[in-house]
């Protein structure tokens, strides 16, 4: 596993995405996602619970029987939990992105697209962000990836024995946090994240400015998005990455045009070969926002 480190600098100098990827076969998905682990958490995947209790819903939303909280003994996170009136058996993870509490950017919209359709919801905000409306920071800088991963797991730790399949969506850090959490925890059976994130030797530049320090953390930065994307496709599950044609914000339609390594085909085709399913799709939207009618179209038809 020491060989992740050496291959990385293939991130900006290699000039095929196959370059780029440590993960050539299924036989190197167990190896790649225990090695991940084993730098986020510095061991094994974490295995510590939290406790619900009953809350007021920091958003106003109908057809909700009960809204809970989690909280946790080894993280400040308070991930919010509302069962609706009609449950279908599942569990959709949904996560903001910076500086964004359930409200912002028609998050509230979705995670009522989601109660309408039975789903119960675990809503999450970024370590400094707010678990009630407004008044959230979103500063993170000098954290490291397990405090931004430790409630996602542990959320699913406390919950997964009583729904059928998990799933996670999120945008803008979020989608960058279901991308990590996906290749993580093969418990989440499919992941859409939004306008989170793109390899890092597509670079950041004009309006889109730099990348969030956690893009760059130990752990990213020794394996690549590209086995990210493959982690949270396999085995067996899929991921479909969403990105805005237009995104005023950032990981733009444009930008991925602009470069000469697109990655789309070949992870598609390497995920069905090591027995998942892996797609990318652009979606016309000149903002950076959840937008009802593309999720209602590319998540929930799937889920």
């Amino acid at each position: 596993m020491e060989g992740y480190e050496v291959r990385y600098d293939c991130e900006t100098d290699c000039a095929e995405p196959a370059a780029s990827t440590h993960i050539e076969s299924a036989d190197d998905i167990a190896i790649a996602r225990a090695w991940l682990i084993s730098m986020v958490f510095g061991g094994g995947l974490p295995t510590g619970t939290g406790t619900l209790s009953s809350v007021t819903s920091p958003i106003t939303l109908t057809g909700v029987a009960t809204c809970q909280k989690i909280t946790f003994a080894f993280s400040s996170a308070e991930p919010r939990l509302w069962t609706p009136n009609s449950t279908n058996g599942d569990l959709v993870l949904i996560h903001g992105g910076h500086e964004m509490a359930y409200d912002d950017l028609d998050m509230d919209v979705v995670i009522q697209q989601l109660i309408d359709a039975g789903f119960t919801v675990c809503g999450f905000v970024m370590p400094g962000g707010s678990a009630t409306v407004g008044g959230n920071t979103g500063s993170h800088n000098g954290l490291s990836l397990s405090v931004f991963m430790l409630p996602i797991i542990g959320a699913i730790n406390t919950l997964e024995g009583s729904y059928t399949n998990i799933y996670m969506t999120g945008l803008s850090g979020g989608g960058w946090s279901t991308t990590l959490a996906a290749a993580l925890d093969t418990r989440i059976k499919k992941s859409y994240p939004i306008a989170g994130s793109l390899p890092l030797y597509m670079p950041m530049t004009g309006a889109a400015g730099t990348r969030d320090a956690e893009q760059l953390l130990p752990g990213i930065s020794g394996i690549s998005y590209l086995d990210l994307y493959l982690l949270g496709a396999c085995p067996n599950r899929r991921q479909k990455q969403i990105l805005h044609d237009g995104d005023t914000c950032c990981f733009s339609k444009s930008m991925y045009d602009e470069l000469s390594k697109p990655y789309a085909t070949f992870i598609a085709n390497l995920a069905t070969d090591c027995g998942g399913d892996y797609d990318l799709v652009f979606k016309v939207l000149a903002d950076h926002r959840f937008d009802a009618t593309i999720f209602s179209a590319e998540v929930l038809s799937e889920i």
